[in-house]
């Protein structure tokens, strides 16, 4: 799926080839060392660094981005990798909603281990998507040694601060949800209620299964809520089964960001 959305999001997007030499004018990207942690993972990073005026993408960009995707295939003694996103923008990509990240962005990676008192090799690649005038998707391989001994690194770490606050240990109420069956689908409605408060100004509505497109997350305020609305595609022949409680819900506000896990009905 990921690399029929990267020959789509450069077809549609692309009006001009770019020379391979361009492509490494605009964007750079290395994997930062870290550190193994107290329980036995490996905290790493991917910086993306971006030249003026060029963005990539988030994990969950919206209909029109292509958020990374790596390809550990190459790697040793590492068996599984979660990313730990910092806060995205609300982006303008070519007069559409995005989320993202100007200029750099250093996303951290936990890696778990088969064996944590052993030096890992993390080797593959990953595609990542840059945008300015035009979009093109870009790859890049990454062939690291990951020792035992190593120091924390001050970047990861301001990273790994950079992320959505949880919501409810905020102190904000359970986000509700309600679904709809449409034609193609079904339309997701999330309500957080006292919106106002925080002055939340976008948000984006995921869920963990990888068989479910969510088209972009639209938002309005009904009183002292609001409202996203997204709707939801089944990307295969079976039927749809949406989890309430795999419902990831953004929110993105004018001095922070918010994130809720599952939703009541």
């Amino acid at each position: 799926m990921n690399r029929i959305f990267a020959t789509l999001f450069a077809f549609f997007l692309l009006p001009i080839p770019l020379l391979a030499q361009e492509v490494e004018n605009v964007v750079t990207v290395d994997f930062v060392p870290g550190w193994r942690t107290a329980e036995g993972t490996h905290m790493a990073g991917l910086r993306i660094s971006l030249a003026p005026h060029w963005k990539t993408y988030w994990r969950a960009p919206g209909p029109a981005g292509l958020p990374p995707a790596f390809d550990w295939s190459g790697s040793q003694n590492i068996t599984d990798a979660v990313l730990h996103w910092p806060t995205p923008e609300l982006l303008d990509v070519n007069g559409m909603e995005s989320f993202g990240y100007n200029g750099s962005v250093l996303i951290p990676i936990e890696l778990s281990l088969e064996d944590s008192e052993q030096t890992a090799h993390a080797k593959g690649h990953v595609e990542i998507g840059v945008c300015n005038s035009v979009c093109i998707p870009f790859t890049a391989r990454f062939d690291m040694a990951l020792p035992v001994a190593a120091q924390r690194s001050p970047p990861i770490i301001a990273a790994l601060l950079d992320q959505p606050l949880d919501g409810l240990q905020a102190g904000f109420a359970p986000v509700s949800c309600d679904f709809r069956p449409t034609g193609k689908g079904i339309r997701i409605e999330a309500h957080l209620p006292e919106a106002a408060k925080i002055a939340a100004t976008a948000g984006a509505i995921e869920f963990a299964s990888k068989d479910v497109w969510i088209a972009e997350t639209m938002h309005e305020m009904r009183g002292d809520t609001m409202v996203f609305t997204a709707d939801a595609i089944a990307l295969g022949t079976a039927p749809m089964a949406i989890d309430r409680h795999s419902l990831r819900l953004t929110v993105l506000t004018t001095n922070n960001a918010y994130e809720f896990i599952g939703c009541q009905g």
